[in-house]
C-alpha cells in the first residue's frame, strides 16, 4: 500500500510539473486558463501543508510579508465603497500567495521543470515570430485569423494587443532560468532568444514594451559586453529595415510620442493622463485606505471627479490656443483628445501605484512600494557582486534576471494594466516564485 501511495504521490508531481512548465504558454489563452492552474495548484497545496503538516513551508519572511498584504486587502474591503465587490477580489487573492509557494516548493522536487520551462518557452517564441512574421507580410497568421492593413501585430494573441507585453516581462525570466540549467548550450540560446524577442516587440508596436526590453538589454549587456556589438547591428539593419516597411512601429514609439509630448508635455497620451489625475483625485479623498479594490470603474464617473477633468480641459484648450492660433490645423488636431473625453473614466488608472493611492490608499500603496524597494535593493547587490566583485557563480546571475522580470514591471513611472487583473497578478507573480526557489539554494 505505502508504494503505491508513494507512486501515486511521484506521478502527481510529474503531472503538476507539466502544469509549471506549460504556465507561460497558458498566459497566451488569456486568463481564465492560468488562473484555473493557480488556483488547482493553492487548493492543492493547502490541502497538502494540512494534511503532512508541513507548515515549516511558509515559515519565511516572504510569506509573512504577503499574508500582510493579504490580512490588510481584506480589512481594506471592509469599508470599501462595495464590500461585496471588493471582497471577490481581496478573497481569492490568497491563491496567488500559495501559487508562489507551491511552485518554490515543487522547484526544488522537481529539478527538470527549469529546463522544459525553458525549451518550451524557446519553442513558444520561434513559433510566435514565424507567425507574426507571417501576419506582418500576409496579414493572416497561421491559423488564418486576419489582421487589418496597419494594425498592430498580435500573433497568438488575436485580438489583444499584448504580445509585446507577454515577451518582455518573460523573457528576463526565462534568461534568469537558464543559468539554473546544466551546461553552457542554453546560456548560448539566450542570444538567439533575445533577437526573436525584439522582432517580435517591434512587431507589436508596444511602447512599453520596447521600454522594458531597451531596460533589460543595458543591464544584460552590462554582464555581456562582447555580445553588444553583434546585437547592435542586427537592431540597427531591422530597424533600418522597419523605418521603411512597418509604419506602425515608428508611428506609435517615435512620432506618436512626440505627439504626446506636445500636447500634453508628458509621454502619456491625453487619455492616459486624464485616468491618473482621476486617480489622484480619488486619492486625496480618501487617502488612508483608499475607495477599495475595483473602485476606480465605479467612482470615476463621478460628478465631482468629471467637473474636475472639465476645469482642465478648459486650461489646456487656452493654453493651446494660445500656443497655435496661427495654426489652425495644428491646432484641431492638439484639441481633438480634449475634446473627445469628458472624463478620465476607465477600468483603472493605467499605472499600478495610482491605482494603489486610490483603491487601497496610502498603506495598501506602502506595502506594494516597500516590496518593490525590497527588490531593487536586492538586484543592486547581485549587480555590484557580479560587475565590482567579478562573481561568476551562476546562481547569482540567475537572482540578477529574475529580478529585472519582477522589477520592470513595478516601475512607478511606466503605465500598467490593472495590477489586480487576472492575468496581471499571473505574469507579475510567476517569477517571484522562482526568485524564492533562487534564494533557498546553497
Amino acid at each position: 500500500m505505502y508504494q503505491i501511495n508513494n507512486l501515486f504521490n511521484i506521478s502527481l508531481s510529474k503531472i503538476h510539473s507539466v502544469g509549471i512548465i506549460i504556465f507561460p504558454i497558458t498566459l497566451i489563452s488569456g486568463p481564465f486558463v492560468p488562473d484555473l492552474l493557480c488556483s488547482y495548484f493553492a487548493i492543492y497545496f493547502l490541502f497538502y501543508l494540512i494534511n503532512t503538516r508541513n507548515f515549516f513551508l511558509l515559515k519565511n519572511k516572504y510569506f509573512y510579508y504577503l499574508s500582510v498584504i493579504y490580512i490588510y486587502l481584506n480589512l481594506n474591503s471592509i469599508f470599501s465603497f462595495d464590500p461585496i465587490l471588493s471582497f471577490k477580489t481581496s478573497l481569492p487573492y490568497i491563491r496567488v500567495i500559495l501559487f508562489i509557494f507551491f511552485i518554490k516548493h515543487l522547484l526544488k522536487k522537481e529539478i527538470e521543470i527549469p529546463k522544459f520551462l525553458y525549451i518550451l518557452f524557446f519553442v513558444a517564441i520561434f513559433l510566435m515570430t514565424i507567425d507574426s512574421i507571417m501576419q506582418f507580410f500576409t496579414s493572416t497568421n497561421i491559423f488564418g485569423e486576419k489582421v487589418l492593413i496597419g494594425s498592430r501585430i498580435s500573433s497568438f494573441f488575436g485580438d489583444e494587443l499584448i504580445m509585446g507585453s507577454y515577451v518582455a516581462r518573460l523573457l528576463p525570466l526565462m534568461i534568469g532560468i537558464s543559468y539554473l540549467i546544466l551546461g553552457d548550450n542554453f546560456i548560448k540560446l539566450n542570444r538567439i532568444l533575445i533577437f526573436l524577442s525584439f522582432i517580435l516587440i517591434i512587431l507589436s508596436a508596444e511602447r512599453v514594451a520596447f521600454i522594458y526590453f531597451c531596460c533589460f538589454c543595458f543591464f544584460y549587456f552590462l554582464l555581456n559586453k562582447k555580445e553588444f556589438l553583434n546585437f547592435f547591428i542586427f537592431v540597427a539593419i531591422f530597424l533600418s529595415l522597419n523605418f521603411f516597411y512597418n509604419s506602425q512601429f515608428v508611428d506609435r514609439i517615435f512620432k506618436h510620442t512626440i505627439f504626446q509630448l506636445n500636447q500634453s508635455n508628458n509621454i502619456l497620451s491625453y487619455r492616459h493622463v486624464l485616468h491618473l489625475k482621476t486617480a489622484y483625485d480619488m486619492f486625496k479623498d480618501e487617502k488612508i485606505s483608499g475607495h477599495g479594490l475595483k473602485s476606480f470603474r465605479h467612482i470615476c464617473s463621478k460628478e465631482k471627479y468629471k467637473s474636475q477633468i472639465t476645469e482642465k480641459a478648459e486650461r489646456d484648450k487656452i493654453k493651446i490656443i494660445n500656443k497655435f492660433k496661427n495654426d489652425k490645423e495644428k491646432m484641431s488636431i492638439m484639441l481633438l483628445p480634449i475634446n473627445t473625453y469628458s472624463d478620465g473614466c476607465n477600468t483603472h488608472p493605467h499605472n499600478i501605484y495610482l491605482e494603489f493611492l486610490a483603491e487601497i490608499g496610502v498603506i495598501g500603496f506602502l506595502l506594494y512600494f516597500f516590496m518593490f524597494i525590497y527588490f531593487c535593493i536586492e538586484f543592486f547587490k547581485i549587480a555590484l557582486n557580479i560587475l565590482l566583485f567579478k562573481s561568476t557563480n551562476k546562481i547569482n546571475y540567475s537572482k540578477y534576471f529574475i529580478l529585472i522580470s519582477i522589477c520592470l514591471p513595478m516601475l512607478p513611472m511606466i503605465p500598467s494594466g490593472s495590477y489586480f487583473n487576472n492575468w496581471m497578478l499571473m505574469i507579475t507573480n510567476f517569477p517571484i516564485a522562482f526568485y524564492l526557489y533562487v534564494v533557498s539554494k546553497k
